[in-house]
């Protein structure tokens, strides 16, 4: 986790970038400097502008950065290195349950990039 005290500044850049306000201030505090990070993710590919779940603030560009730039090999690493999302258990399990088919292909797709 990298979180840090918000500002309204970082929160702003943000939304400049086009996230709306309230994930804007979610990713900062959560991610920090790492924030603009996962903005530009979250613009490169519109599929990961969206939610993990719809109705929370999380990303699917914070679990692309935590395997890029955290090292995450698993979807075990993801549940550990992003836990600071706070996605709740129930609401996780409701993506899992529908998101589960080819799921290991991102993690190792992006290995691959990576040449891992």
């Amino acid at each position: 986790m990298h979180a840090v005290i918000f500002t309204p500044a970082a929160r702003q850049e943000l939304v400049n970038q086009g996230l709306p306000p309230a994930t804007a201030e979610y990713v900062v505090r959560l991610h920090g400097a790492e924030a603009p990070a996962v903005a530009r993710l979250a613009r490169s590919n519109r599929s990961l502008a969206q939610p993990i779940v719809p109705g929370h603030p999380a990303l699917r560009a914070q679990l692309i950065h935590a395997i890029q730039r955290e090292l995450a090999l698993t979807l075990t690493d993801l549940l550990l290195i992003e836990q600071s999302i706070a996605v709740p258990c129930a609401i996780f399990a409701q993506f899992a349950a529908r998101r589960t088919r080819g799921c290991g292909a991102v993690p190792a797709r992006e290995r691959g990039a990576r040449g891992y």
